[in-house]
C-alpha cells in the first residue's frame, strides 16, 4: 500500500486504487479512465455545491447564478477531463467552506468533527492545504464572539481547535501512514 510517490497525498491515489480493483471485475483496468470519472464527479458536484454557498450567503438567485458561472468554468471543465488532484482540492475546500458557514450559523461538536474530517481529507489529497487550518480557527473565534468573557472565549475556541486537530489529523493518518511511516 506504499504509493512510493509523496508529491501529492496518498487518499487519492487509494481512491483511485480501490475502485480500479472493482472496476477491473467489469473490465475497466485503465487508472486514468477511473481517475477522469471521479475528477468529472467531483467538478460536476460543485455546481449544487456552489449553488448552497450562493444560497446560504444571500439568496436563491446568487446561489443560481453562481451554479451557472460554475458551470460554464474554463478551469473546471479543463478539471473535469483529466485525472488532476486539483479537482479534489476544489471539491473539499468548497465543501469544507460550506461546512464553515454551517457551523457559524449554528455551533455542533458534529459540525466541528465534520470540519475536520474535511480537512484531514483536503491534507490527504494535497500537504499544501495545511494553509486552511488557520482560516478555520479563526472561523471558530468567530463562532465564539459573542461569549460573554474572553476567557470563556479562548476556552471555547482552544477546546474546539484541539478537537479539530484531532480530527484532521486521525483522518490525515489513516489516509496516509506512508507519510510517516516511510
Amino acid at each position: 500500500m506504499n504509493p512510493h510517490f509523496f508529491a501529492y497525498g496518498s487518499f487519492p491515489i487509494y481512491i483511485i486504487y480501490f475502485i480500479g480493483l472493482i472496476c477491473n471485475k467489469v473490465g475497466i483496468e485503465q487508472a486514468i479512465i477511473i481517475s477522469r470519472l471521479i475528477s468529472t464527479i467531483l467538478s460536476i458536484s460543485l455546481i449544487p455545491l456552489i449553488y448552497l454557498i450562493g444560497s446560504t450567503l444571500k439568496d436563491k438567485a446568487t446561489g443560481l447564478l453562481a451554479a451557472i458561472f460554475t458551470t460554464f468554468s474554463i478551469g473546471l471543465i479543463q478539471f473535469a477531463h483529466f485525472g488532476t488532484f486539483e479537482i479534489w482540492t476544489t471539491f473539499l475546500s468548497t465543501l469544507l467552506f460550506y461546512a464553515c458557514l454551517k457551523f457559524l450559523k449554528e455551533y455542533s461538536i458534529k459540525k466541528i468533527a465534520l470540519a475536520g474530517i474535511i480537512s484531514g481529507l483536503l491534507i490527504s489529497t494535497k500537504t499544501s492545504n495545511l494553509v486552511l487550518l488557520p482560516f478555520l480557527i479563526l472561523v471558530l473565534f468567530l463562532n465564539f464572539r459573542t461569549s460573554s468573557s474572553r476567557v470563556r472565549q479562548l476556552a471555547d475556541v482552544a477546546i474546539s481547535s484541539f478537537f479539530l486537530i484531532i480530527s484532521a489529523s486521525s483522518i490525515f493518518l489513516l489516509t496516509n501512514p506512508f507519510a510517516i511511516l516511510d
